[in-house]
């Protein structure tokens, strides 16, 4: 189902590929994959699926907020059989049922895997059994890529400190050696 997505260390492309190996099995009309912002405060969009772009781009959802907060907040799957009775929810698509499962890697929570759907309890035990056994997985290829990319950012930094090292070793000029460290440095700070 998605286990295509541990074949690569790039977050969208793990996530896209969750999207549509999920869609085969569990019918949705929105999908999201909500991350915990670095404060763990907040859960912002990091993947959607059927969102207005100005939700995806803008709305947060703190920690017990909204369906997906609750699930965050509790370490639990929220299941909704109709959302307009439900007082938790807050309007974000045009949805009538809704799925969020949290996603939780060495007993820390990083986000929550929602689906929803236009129609009234659209999802089954079924849907909820896999999306649960399904979450570790996806929490974990979800982990492992954001590790991937922060030893990338540090290998970055490690690499201009050497090529500054070396500029100041072997440039007397002090006016030149402080234009070349700039330049280097506009390379991994764009200011």
């Amino acid at each position: 189902l998605v286990g295509d997505f541990g074949s690569t260390l790039d977050l969208d492309q793990i996530l896209t590929n969750v999207s549509e190996g999920i869609r085969e099995h569990v019918d949705y009309d929105t999908f999201a994959v909500l991350l915990l912002d670095e404060l763990g405060q907040q859960l912002e969009f990091r993947f959607a699926v059927g969102y207005p772009e100005d939700v995806v781009q803008t709305w947060r959802f703190g920690l017990g907020q909204g369906i997906v907060g609750n699930a965050a907040l509790k370490r639990e799957v929220v299941r909704v059989a109709d959302v307009q009775v439900d007082e938790r929810y807050i309007s974000a698509a045009d949805i009538r049922s809704e799925l969020a499962i949290p996603l939780v890697v060495k007993n820390r929570t990083i986000g929550v895997l929602d689906v929803g759907a236009r129609s009234v309890d659209h999802f089954s035990e079924g849907d909820e059994q896999l999306l649960r056994f399904l979450a570790t997985r996806i929490a974990n290829g979800i982990e492992n890529a954001r590790l991937y990319e922060n030893v990338r950012s540090q290998a970055r930094v490690l690499s201009l400190i050497n090529e500054v090292s070396r500029e100041l070793t072997s440039i007397l000029d002090q006016e030149k050696l402080v234009r070349r460290v700039a330049k280097l440095v506009k390379r991994l700070i764009d200011y």
